[in-house]
């Protein structure tokens, strides 16, 4: 091998290029901490998982695919209630191996609380963030539960719409007064079901103003 003081500028130029070139490669090769086995079970309850609108095709598993560090990845599915009464989707993680995988990864989706009427399809999107530092996980599984919940309304939640608000407000509001075979008569209004709409059934609205249906 010939010295580097003999070598001619442009052959001192490409051996000095082929170097980095051969040390960046290094570092993307070896140094990089890609996680490259994955997958997430899917748990479904009382509402179904698919990859389709058409809901043929069942989600059993996701596999996330290659991931580096700082990566974000989204993942779109469909998700039918498969009940008779309307559901709110609530989508959870559990079993995350290894047990701190969590600490460097986060599952979210949008569409998490979103009620679902009976038989009815919505579309979500679950994302998985990569946390820029994570180290010392090269393999990851947990599992995605999803589960449809059957909704309490608060008894004052009088159009059953989740929160009691101004709506709730007004319709107690506009039947004040009123008894059966008036022409403002409104009986979800009649809270306490006294036979009649007066301040104890708007004191009632308005103390529960704001809070929300489980």
């Amino acid at each position: 091998m010939p010295r580097l003081k003999n070598l001619k500028p442009n052959r001192l130029t490409s051996i000095i290029l082929t170097t980095i070139i051969l040390i960046i490669v290094f570092n993307e090769a070896f140094l990089r901490q890609d996680i490259i086995k994955n997958a997430s079970a899917i748990s479904p309850n009382k509402v179904g998982v698919y990859w389709d609108q058409n809901c043929t095709k069942t989600v059993t598993s996701i596999k996330w695919g290659v991931l580096s560090p700082g990566d974000t990845k989204t993942i779109t599915l469909y998700t039918r209630n498969e009940d008779n009464t309307s559901l709110v989707l609530t989508i959870t993680t559990t079993n995350w191996n290894p047990n701190n995988a969590n600490q460097f990864l986060t599952l979210s989706c949008k569409q998490n609380n979103t009620k679902i009427e009976p038989q009815k399809t919505i579309k979500i999107q679950l994302t998985l963030q990569v946390n820029p530092n994570i180290k010392g996980i090269k393999d990851f599984s947990f599992d995605i539960n999803f589960e449809g919940k059957s909704q309490t309304f608060l008894p004052t939640d009088l159009n059953k719409d989740g929160i009691v608000d101004v709506i709730d407000i007004a319709i107690v509001a506009k039947a004040h007064g009123s008894k059966p075979g008036d022409p403002n008569w409104n009986e979800i209004a009649d809270i306490d079901k006294n036979g009649v709409v007066d301040i104890l059934d708007v004191s009632a609205v308005a103390r529960d103003y704001g809070k929300t249906s489980t």
